[in-house]
């Protein structure tokens, strides 16, 4: 659809079923210049057939030739809508009608390079705030590095005067997880970011991650310590590169960040995730019992790699007083959680996912 004001793009492979449960909810918006695009990666179950006895006329499906990467697939999706706004989200995950409605009334009058919004709570409301950074520093700092592809929104706008025209070459070596972060985060450069707490989406059930499996092919899968650290190491390295404008100072601190929010604050998911039913399950796995002694190792070794990293920029991200602490933080955690793993011997307790 040309010229339409907003996007909803949703890359599909093989889960018709789910599929057909969103397009029913996205039927019920009530603004008319929305382009809701499916871009099938050469599905063997029924999606053709559920895509073309869609009535919605703002539905618009396009077909791959041949499979390709799921990560591809994800930009790919992005690079071809038309609105000036493009909200992402996976298969699996669902999005509220009533909710996007509301979030395009608010985008009407307002500019933004980039905006994330928060899935619904469980349990409890959203906050119902939007938060707003301006560009460069202040976004950067504020930014996750590493969040869940659904619920982010771009500005096509942007992304066409400043990205399109070099998405093959710029995005060719960074196609693989938190590719959709990174798309985000070079459009801080040229406008503002927002996180806008209105329950627009929804990670799945338990039951659904378990019996359903993921579709990224991912040797290293993405809570692997090891494998975060040189996604992080590589997203430092393109920050660098891309915001020259930035001092050595304002560097660190936005290195820093990158480092928090894509690895060493995650070491206690790593554990969680392995050691949970649903979420090993969702990846084709079994569960991996990661102990304290096994979780500080790892740790250990991504410490070596940071600083090594530190030494060829020539500066200190982390003082080792920092990281001991640090530690120490992960160690309580791991033995709290060992804990409720003992407790779920007992119980149907998992960790991971939603009910």
């Amino acid at each position: 659809m040309d010229n339409c004001f907003f996007s909803i793009v949703i890359p599909t492979f093989n889960r018709a079923e789910r599929l057909k449960e969103i397009l029913l909810e996205l039927k019920k918006i009530k603004s008319a210049d929305v382009e809701i695009l499916i871009v099938d990666n050469c599905s063997e179950d029924e999606t053709k057939s559920v895509l073309q006895s869609c009535s919605d006329k703002r539905v618009t499906a396009v077909y791959n030739k041949e499979p390709v990467p799921a990560f591809k697939n994800i930009l790919n999706s992005i690079f071809l809508s038309s609105g000036k706004y493009t909200l992402y989200c996976n298969d699996k995950d669902m999005l509220y009608a009533e909710k996007i409605d509301e979030l395009i009334d608010y985008l009407r009058d307002k500019e933004f390079a980039a905006l994330y919004t928060v899935q619904k709570n469980r349990g409890y409301e959203n906050s119902g705030t939007v938060k707003v950074y301006e560009k460069g520093l202040e976004a950067l700092i504020h930014i996750s590095y590493a969040d869940h592809p659904t619920g982010m929104v771009y500005n096509r706008y942007l992304m066409r005067e400043y990205i399109d025209s070099h998405k093959e070459e710029f995005y060719g070596g960074y196609d693989g997880i938190y590719s959709w972060s990174l798309l985000a985060v070079d459009l801080t450069k040229y406008g503002k970011f927002g996180i806008y707490d209105f329950g627009v989406w929804q990670l799945p059930s338990r039951k659904f991650i378990k019996t359903h499996i993921a579709g990224t092919g991912l040797k290293d899968m993405w809570f692997n310590p090891l494998y975060r650290y040189r996604v992080a190491k590589r997203t430092a390295s393109h920050i660098r590169d891309y915001f020259d404008n930035l001092s050595s100072y304002e560097l660190k601190q936005i290195e820093r960040r990158v480092f928090d929010t894509m690895v060493l604050k995650m070491m206690l998911n790593y554990k969680s995730a392995c050691m949970s039913k649903s979420e090993m399950s969702h990846y084709g796995k079994r569960i991996k019992l990661i102990t304290t002694p096994h979780l500080v190792f790892i740790y250990l070794k991504v410490i070596v790699e940071i600083r090594s990293f530190e030494k060829d920029l020539g500066m200190r991200l982390y003082t080792t007083k920092e990281l001991f602490i640090d530690i120490l933080r992960c160690i309580k955690g791991s033995l709290i959680y060992d804990a409720l793993f003992v407790k779920s011997l007992f119980t149907d307790f998992d960790s991971y996912g939603s009910d």
